[in-house]
C-alpha cells in the first residue's frame, strides 16, 4: 500500500491510474474476443487427426452437402422452428421460472422428437438443438444450485466452445457485462441447430419447389451414380449404389417402362457403353465379377472374374482402336490392383499398375486415357493404350474429380471442387492452360459442342451452371437437387440429364443464349 502511494504522489495530477480491477476487466475481454478465433484455428490446424479418429467423413460429408444443398428450406424451418418455440415460451412463462423451464422443455423435445421422426431424420440430430435449449434457458435459480458462484467465473473462463454456445446469455455478462434476456439467445440458436440438423432428403422436395426451373423436372427417385445415352438418343442407361441392375429408362416415349439388366449389377457405380459394338460393361463389386450386357436387351453376354481387382467403386472405360477394356478401383484398401488392362475378346490382362485413380476418361480416338486422382496423389495422366505406358505427367491440385475432352482447343477439363474452378490442360503435354470460373464445388461437366457451352454441376449446391467456351460467361444457372454426380447432354433435344444421391433429372436449355 505505501508503494502504491509513493507512485501516485510521483505521477502527474491529470494522469490517470489503473485500477487492479480495470486490467482484470480488460483481459477478461481480451480472453473472451480471441479465445474461439484461437480454438477454431488450432481445430482446422487439427482437422486431418480429427477426421482420422473421431469423425466419420463420410457422415460428415452428407451432413454438410445436405445444408449446402437445401439453404432456402432450411432458412423456413429456422423461421417456423422460431415462431412455435416463442409461443410455447410466451404461454410456459406464465408458470414461473422453473416451472415454466420445466414444461417448455417437454413440449419442446415433444416436438422436436416428432419432426425429426417425420422426416427420417436420427434422433441424435435432434440433441444439439434441445441441449442448446435446456442449457441457455436454464433458470438461475437452478444453474446456482448445480454450479456454486464462487465457481461460475472460473468456467466460464475454462469452458471455451462450450459456454459460448451452450450459455451465450451468461457469457455475454461474464466476457462483456452485457445482459440480454435468456429467451432470445436460447430460441435462435435451438431454432438453428434444428434447421440444421434435419436431413437433406426431406427438404429437398421444398428446395425443388423453390428453385427448381420450369424446364427441369424429376425422372426418378433414387440413388443413381453413372448415366449415359444409348445410340438412339430415346434411352438412358442408369446405373448407381441404390440400383441393385443396371437399368435402361426412357427418356423420349415417357409411357415405355424401364427395362432392367437380366444379371444383378450390386449397385454398381458406373459402367462403360460401346455403341457399335452394342455392348455394356459394368463391375460387380459383390462377386468381384466383370460382366458384358447385351446394350438392347440387357441381357447376360460375358462374364469374367476380377478377384484382385482392388477392393472400392470401380470406373470403366473401353477402348474399340484397341480392342480393350481399362478397369480403375478407386482402392478403398491399399491391396490387390487397382488399374488393369483387358484384352476385351479374351479377357486377358494386358497391363496392370498401382494407379488407383479417381476418375478416367478416354479420348476414343486417339486411344488414350486420361487419369486424375483425388485420394493419396496429387497428379494428372495419360496412359497410351497402344504402347501400354504413361507418356505424360502433370502435377494437379489436391481433391480433383471428373474430367472433360474440349476438341476445338484440345484440352483436357479437370474440375476442381476445392478452388471451385475447372482447370485447363493441353491434351498432349499436359501443360497446364489456366483455369475457368465455375461454380462453388463444381465436380462434374459435359459438352455441348454445338453450341459451345460447358456444362458444370456442383455436387455440394445440387446446382447446375451452363458456361460460354468463347467468352467464360455464365450464361445460366439451375438448381435441381443436392449431391449432383453425373451430367449428359443431348444436344440435339437442348436438355440435360443429371443423375444424383436422390434422383434423376431432365433440364432443357433451348431458352439459352
Amino acid at each position: 500500500m505505501i508503494v502504491d502511494e509513493v507512485a501516485q504522489r510521483r505521477l502527474p495530477a491529470d494522469h490517470p491510474v489503473r485500477h487492479p480491477s480495470q486490467s482484470r476487466a480488460a483481459l477478461r475481454i481480451a480472453w473472451a474476443v480471441l479465445r474461439l478465433p484461437a480454438f477454431l484455428i488450432l481445430l482446422f490446424l487439427c482437422k486431418d487427426w480429427i477426421l482420422a479418429t473421431l469423425i466419420d467423413p463420410a457422415r460428415i460429408t452428407l451432413l454438410v452437402i445436405g445444408i449446402a444443398g437445401t439453404p432456402l428450406a432450411r432458412v423456413g424451418v429456422f423461421g417456423a422452428t422460431l415462431l412455435v418455440l416463442a409461443l410455447i415460451w410466451l404461454g410456459a412463462r406464465r408458470l414461473g421460472p422453473v416451472r415454466g423451464y420445466g414444461v417448455m422443455m417437454l413440449l419442446a423435445a415433444a416436438l422436436a422428437v416428432t419432426v425429426f421422426r417425420l422426416t427420417r431424420t436420427p434422433l441424435w440430430l435432434a440433441a444439439p438443438a434441445i441441449l442448446l435449449l435446456a442449457t441457455n434457458l436454464l433458470p438461475d435459480a437452478i444453474h446456482d444450485r448445480i454450479l456454486r458462484r464462487p465457481r461460475q467465473h472460473g468456467a466460464m473462463a475454462m469452458a471455451v466452445g462450450v459456454a459460448e454456445l451452450f450459455f451465450l446469455r451468461r457469457y455475454l455478462a461474464w466476457g462483456f457485462g452485457i445482459r440480454v434476456a435468456a429467451a432470445g439467445p436460447a430460441l435462435l440458436l435451438a431454432s438453428g441447430a434444428a434447421a440444421l440438423g434435419i436431413g437433406g432428403a426431406a427438404l429437398t422436395p421444398i428446395e425443388q419447389a423453390l428453385r427448381m426451373p420450369p424446364s427441369a423436372r424429376v425422372l426418378a427417385l433414387g440413388d443413381f451414380n453413372w448415366i449415359e445415352l444409348d445410340r438412339s438418343g430415346q434411352h438412358l442407361f442408369v446405373t448407381g449404389h441404390g440400383l441393385p441392375q443396371l437399368l435402361r429408362v426412357a427418356v423420349g416415349n415417357r409411357a415405355e417402362p424401364s427395362l432392367a439388366s437380366s444379371a444383378p449389377t450390386g449397385g454398381a457405380q458406373a459402367f462403360a457403353y460401346d455403341a457399335a459394338a452394342r455392348e455394356i460393361y459394368v463391375f460387380n463389386e459383390g462377386t468381384r465379377t466383370l460382366l458384358t450386357l447385351d446394350a438392347e436387351t440387357l441381357e447376360l453376354k460375358r462374364s469374367l472374374p476380377l478377384p484382385d481387382l482392388s477392393p472400392g467403386d470401380p470406373w470403366i472405360a473401353v477402348d474399340p482402336g484397341t480392342d480393350t477394356l481399362v478397369i480403375v478401383s478407386e482402392a478403398d484398401d491399399e491391396v490387390g490392383t487397382p488399374f488393369m488392362v483387358l484384352d476385351r475378346t479374351t479377357g486377358e490382362v494386358r497391363d496392370r499398375r498401382d494407379l488407383d485413380a479417381g476418375n478416367l476418361l478416354l479420348r476414343p480416338d486417339a486411344s488414350r486415357l486420361y487419369l486424375s486422382f483425388f485420394r493419396r496423389r496429387g497428379m494428372l495422366m495419360a496412359y497410351d493404350l497402344r504402347t501400354r505406358s504413361i507418356v505424360a505427367e502433370m502435377p494437379a491440385p489436391p481433391r480433383v474429380d471428373r474430367m472433360a475432352y474440349l476438341p476445338a482447343s484440345d484440352e483436357i477439363l479437370l474440375a476442381n471442387p476445392v478452388a471451385s474452378r475447372i482447370e485447363r490442360f493441353d491434351a498432349a503435354t499436359l501443360a497446364p492452360r489456366g483455369h475457368i470460373e465455375a461454380i462453388f464445388g463444381v465436380r462434374v461437366m459435359a459438352l455441348d459442342e454445338q453450341r459451345g457451352i460447358l456444362f458444370c454441376a456442383s455436387l455440394a449446391t445440387g446446382e447446375v451452371a451452363a458456361i460460354d467456351l468463347a467468352t467464360g460467361r455464365r450464361m445460366g444457372r439451375f438448381y435441381l437437387g443436392p449431391w449432383l454426380r453425373t451430367i449428359q447432354v443431348d444436344p440435339a433435344r437442348a436438355t440435360v440429364y443429371a443423375s444424383s444421391r436422390g434422383g434423376l433429372y431432365e433440364l432443357g436449355y433451348g431458352q439459352l443464349r
